[in-house]
């Protein structure tokens, strides 16, 4: 808080300070400050970052939609391609999961491939 006193225009103060509240539990005061840093300027991360915090929160449909949001203002953030599969996978969607799952490995010259915890879940 006192960097945010020093600075409150800096939004990477306010992803560090819902990265915090995240790892405390502290959803919606997490998802506030992301909000923030957001409203002072879009970052891929810190969409993913608020998608992550609805996952927590059983949101999944939230989560999708903010890692869409991350996907879109960097198509390269392969954390948010792992992360909407995640979510779809909770919400048994299980072939559009598949799809971010392989989309997520695309750039990392790896073989496209289920992933176990997919193949488990579906039974593929």
């Amino acid at each position: 808080d006192q960097a945010i006193n020093l600075d409150s225009t800096d939004p990477v103060l306010y992803f560090h300070k819902g990265n915090t509240l995240d790892n405390l539990g502290n959803y919606w005061e997490a998802i506030a400050n992301y909000d923030k840093a957001i409203q002072l300027g879009p970052d891929a991360s810190t969409y993913h970052n608020k998608g992550v915090v609805f996952t927590h929160l059983g949101l999944e449909d939230e989560a999708i939609e903010y890692f869409s949001k991350s996907i879109e203002l960097d198509p390269k953030q392969r954390s948010s391609y792992r992360s909407k599969g995640r979510a779809l996978r909770t919400l048994k969607r299980y072939d559009d999961a598949l799809k971010f799952y392989i989309s997520s490995r695309e750039d990392q010259g790896a073989v496209p491939r289920a992933p176990e915890e997919l193949c488990r879940s579906q039974r593929i």
